[in-house]
């Protein structure tokens, strides 16, 4: 069965490693990529992915977007997986993002294997 993932990250390069990293697993396609919040929760209905790698700083909002996405996520699709891929490494942000329900939690700059473990840890290529 394959694995159905969405790339939520406002950075393109990240989208674009991310995308290389997943298909060079095996086993998982890319459903929807989105680059600001209003494109989440459309895509996310639409496509239903399995896992959703999402970033947290999507905008300039003074709150990270991606920890209010974190809860529509979680509400709208609670079986959802969520991989949390943020340039914001502070133990108060990672463990608020785990209580709300991530995964996972990988900072960036990431290391490819990581992803991938990660990933395969929650089912994907599977």
């Amino acid at each position: 069965m394959t694995t159905k993932i969405m790339l939520v990250d406002d950075a393109l390069i990240m989208r674009m490693m991310l995308r290389d990293i997943i298909m060079k697993m095996g086993g998982c396609e890319i459903v929807a990529e989105a680059s600001a919040p209003a494109q989440v929760m459309p895509l996310l209905a639409e496509n239903k992915p399995d896992i959703v790698c999402l970033d947290l700083t999507l905008d300039d909002s003074p709150e990270p977007a991606g920890m209010a996405l974190l809860g529509e996520i979680e509400r709208s699709r609670p079986g959802t997986r969520v991989v949390i891929i943020s340039a914001i490494d502070q133990k108060e942000i990672t463990a608020r993002a785990l209580a709300l329900g991530a995964r996972a939690y990988i900072a960036k700059p990431f290391d490819a294997g990581e992803v991938a473990a990660t990933l395969r840890r929650l089912g994907a290529g599977v």
